[in-house]
């Protein structure tokens, strides 16, 4: 007796039929996943500098520069920082827009012996807008020639808004008291990074004689910041730890990002951390 081999063929058109109702309830699936899945928020500023920034951020032989950053648009007066072993430790400075000198002064770098670095900081003035060089160097005590120069490109601006920066008071019996002094930035579409940029390059000389301190090392890059659903997470160098002496030391840091950040109305919360690490800002 001979079978109907028909019988025991499957039918090709079935198998295909079944197959692409398979595909079509899989796509069906995956479309379903993904439109109840709340989308993120986005980020309302973000900034990464992708280890770019260090510290210093110049140098030459004797003369290194911290502040300020190659590039950077500023606004008047130039907040001027860095450290230089030089002859009787006198810091030059100068501003150069379309190859003149606009403005020239100089500073004394507090070494604490001959031979060794010791810090400076100055701000200079200007009413100029547009590319410039902030040079900074020192006159040869052997035939007053510049040496050791240092020539940072600035973009000079005269558009700015003002925010607040919170530093440490000297004296104060609280780690997390800190006040506002006013500063000016330019107007830009990253305003939180601007304005961090101002807590880290510290007091002026006229903040700090009125009392006002830091507990942020000048050496230290802002490395990452983004703003999200009201969180600012900010990411620094590692230089933030640097020297950090006691719980009262971190505790004032956090104060002075926290409450800098703040101020804008986007900001209800701050994330600090060192080189991606949240536990790495410890006493």
């Amino acid at each position: 007796m001979i079978e109907n081999s028909e019988s025991q063929i499957p039918n090709p058109n079935g198998i295909k039929s079944v197959g692409i109702w398979i595909l079509g309830f899989g796509i069906f699936l995956l479309l379903l996943c993904a439109c109840g899945r709340p989308a993120p928020p986005p980020p309302t500023e973000t900034y990464s500098a992708d280890g770019a920034e260090t510290a210093p951020l110049l140098t030459e032989a004797n003369i290194k520069v911290a502040s300020p950053a190659p590039g950077t648009s500023v606004t008047s007066p130039i907040q001027i920082k860095g450290s230089a072993r030089v002859f009787e430790n006198n810091v030059n400075y100068r501003l150069v827009v379309a190859n003149s000198v606009v403005a020239e002064s100089f500073v004394t770098a507090l070494s604490p012996d001959v031979g060794q670095f010791g810090p400076f900081a100055a701000q200079l003035n200007f009413a100029d807008s547009g590319p410039a060089f902030l040079d900074v160097f020192n006159y040869s005590a052997k035939d007053g020639q510049l040496e050791n120069m240092v020539r940072i490109p600035l973009m000079l601006v005269s558009d700015y808004r003002t925010v607040q920066i919170y530093f440490s008071r000297r004296g104060s019996n609280t780690c997390d008291n800190v006040a506002a002094v006013s500063r000016k930035i330019p107007r830009t579409q990253t305003p939180a990074r601007a304005t961090v940029s101002q807590l880290i390059a510290g007091p002026t000389p006229e903040e700090a004689a009125d009392g006002m301190m830091t507990n942020i090392n000048v050496a230290t890059a802002l490395k990452n910041l983004t703003i999200a659903a009201g969180v600012a997470n900010v990411d620094f160098s590692s230089d933030l730890a640097k020297g950090v002496a006691g719980a009262c030391s971190v505790e004032a840091i956090k104060a002075q990002v926290t409450a800098t950040l703040k101020q804008f109305p986007s900001i209800k919360e701050v994330v600090i951390t060192v080189d991606g690490n949240p536990d790495a800002l410890q006493p």
